[in-house]
């Protein structure tokens, strides 16, 4: 067995109550899982899923919704499950621009986590940093726009 396998997935389908774990997955590294495992975080706490076999596929199912509404998993993250062993898994989850979650929580709401707003908006920073102009206290942040083709103007063909 390969020390710490891994796997990923790229959720699709963010309504789902349950997430397939690859069979090559299980078979390569000769992997006999329990009906339970624990999804456990980056410096964050260890959540119960249930493991069910259901079409000759295993499945994470019952508290994989929480784990999922825990850390805000949506449609198009990237989540990566390292198997530590003893029915463990880490799961590093990534959100749609490929940058790995906050997991940090707020301990004021119960447990909860942070979540935070993403920011859609486009920086236009023209040709080079030679168009920023230099201020006392730093370089003068370039304008952000809500629509992201708006500083390409006419030269951007979709």
């Amino acid at each position: 067995m390969d020390l710490n396998p891994k796997f990923f997935k790229i959720i699709y389908e963010p309504d789902s109550d349950k997430v397939r774990i690859p069979k090559e997955f299980i078979r390569r590294n000769e992997l006999v899982l329990g009906e339970m495992v624990f999804l456990k975080v980056p410096d964050g706490p260890s959540l119960k899923v249930e493991v069910f076999f259901s079409n000759g596929e295993h499945w994470f199912g019952k508290g994989w919704v929480d784990f999922k509404e825990r850390y805000s998993i949506s449609y198009m993250y990237f989540l990566l499950f390292v198997y530590e062993g003893e029915f463990v898994f880490r799961v590093h989850v990534c959100d749609p621009w490929m940058t790995e979650i906050d997991y940090q929580i707020d301990d004021s709401e119960g447990g909860s986590v942070k979540s935070e707003k993403h920011d859609d908006s486009v920086e236009c920073l023209g040709d080079s940093l030679a168009d920023r102009r230099r201020v006392d206290d730093g370089w003068v942040k370039p304008e952000k726009h809500d629509d992201p083709f708006e500083c390409l103007g006419d030269n951007f063909l979709v």
